[in-house]
């Protein structure tokens, strides 16, 4: 009897010590533990202290701060919701954060940072294993110093979703490949820029200060340096749609882009009604990133052209040609 009491009692033990094991391990020993795994990330991380919980051995960071170039993104906690040894063996593991900030060039870009990210790392690369979700505020005074406002201007938004559907980095070449997900800014408050000066002044418009831009969700995909997204409608100043879609090559600085004027907006613009519901009038945006180039020459043309055609009966009417995007 008093063999099988103290059986019960080393087995009390050991499983109680497995539990708390992680709880007594010192800060060093887990500060080495986390370390292992982010020494081949690109930039500094450092941290106040770790923890690692659970039976799972769950670490968690506070105070985190990752340093990569202009960049500076700060968490009051990072938690990795699965153990240390899922990580190793590239099982997927959720990473939450709370309330995060992110600078660039000492500017707060980014507020309010909650993210939950699904990836398992294997051999040299790390990728999403599940639709990830990045919630934040974007901050006007961080994207003045972070955007070339030759095509995006200066912005604010308030409610900003970001989803990641799939995407793999390399860490040793850090490339990334295949990354494609959706990004939701709702509506922009902007300062006035050349890309909405040229709009707004193709529409007879007179360009304001500050200019509404009401976005629809952007479908992207970047691929070792070269980002597209999909066509995407945008509502500027609260009444004239355009749609956009392009490419942007960031490894040679180059851009591909195509904007529409759509027949609502030309229609509000000119007092024209007989335009048909799809009509479009693109116009080109190419050259570099710091010295975009816009050709709005055949864009004007079709707009003089459809004015004109105000005085043509209806029957005889051939209106510019419309392209498609």
């Amino acid at each position: 009897m008093k063999k099988l009491f103290l059986l019960i009692l080393i087995l009390l033990f050991a499983a109680g010590t497995l539990f708390f094991f992680p709880y007594l391990l010192p800060q060093k020993i887990q500060k080495m533990a986390v370390n292992h795994y982010t020494k081949d990330l690109p930039g500094t991380i450092t941290y106040d202290s770790v923890y690692i919980t659970g039976r799972t051995w769950e670490p968690s960071l506070y105070n985190f701060t990752w340093k990569y170039k202009d960049i500076e993104l700060k968490l009051p906690v990072i938690a990795l919701e699965g153990s240390l040894w899922e990580l190793y063996n590239g099982t997927s593991t959720p990473i939450k954060t709370f309330k995060g900030k992110l600078f660039y060039k000492n500017k707060l870009l980014l507020d309010d940072i909650m993210a939950k990210i699904f990836f398992a790392g294997k051999d040299q690369t790390v990728s999403l294993s599940k639709e990830s979700l990045v919630h934040c505020s974007i901050i006007e005074g961080g994207t003045k110093a972070f955007l070339n406002h030759g095509v995006v201007p200066p912005f604010s938004a308030e409610k900003v979703t970001l989803t990641l559907k799939k995407g793999s980095i390399n860490r040793e070449n850090k490339k990334i490949h295949n990354l494609s997900g959706s990004l939701a800014l709702g509506t922009l408050d902007c300062t006035e820029n050349h890309l909405l000066s040229v709009i707004l002044k193709m529409l007879k418009s007179q360009p304001q200060a500050r200019i509404p831009v009401n976005c629809g969700t952007i479908n992207f995909m970047v691929d070792n340096g070269i980002a597209s997204y999909r066509k995407t409608p945008f509502l500027v100043d609260e009444e004239y749609t355009v749609v956009s879609k392009g490419t942007v090559n960031f490894n040679q600085s180059t851009l591909n882009i195509s904007v529409g004027l759509m027949a609502d907006s030309i229609k509000k613009a000119f007092d024209i009604q007989y335009l048909p519901d799809n009509y479009i009038i693109p116009f080109k945006i190419d050259g570099t990133i710091s010295n975009p180039k816009y050709h709005t020459k055949n864009a004007l043309a079709s707009i003089a052209a459809i004015i004109l055609l105000k005085k043509i009966s209806p029957e005889t009417r051939k209106f510019p040609k419309s392209y498609t995007f």
